[in-house]
């Protein structure tokens, strides 16, 4: 099964949450089944690259997919602990722990 990966930006806020969420659904409308947004070099997200996270999330599951983060870490990962949306996303350490979680995942 096809596997596509985005690479999340290192500041992920107002500025930069446009671009990602329409990267995402693109993504997501190209009828991509299962979607892995690299996170590693990621240093900083605010509620507004958070509010662009939850709507890739929920298109993808919609669409009955398969949404995950890989490599949060950090002040990143603190706003998903804060926020407890630890407990929505599937989330991988790394990039590889990804991959090799999705492809083998029904």
């Amino acid at each position: 099964m096809t596997i596509e990966t985005i690479t999340v930006p290192r500041r992920l806020d107002a500025v930069s949450a446009p671009q990602l969420r329409a990267q995402i659904i693109a993504s997501i409308e190209t009828g991509v089944p299962r979607l892995i947004l690299d996170c590693a070099g990621t240093e900083f997200i605010d509620s507004s690259g958070l509010a662009a996270l939850v709507s890739g999330h929920k298109a993808m599951r919609l669409k009955k997919g398969v949404f995950a983060l890989a490599g949060i870490q950090g002040g990143a990962r603190d706003i998903f602990d804060l926020t407890r949306m630890d407990l929505v996303f599937t989330m991988y350490p790394t990039l590889p722990d990804a991959i090799t979680a999705l492809e083998v995942k029904p």
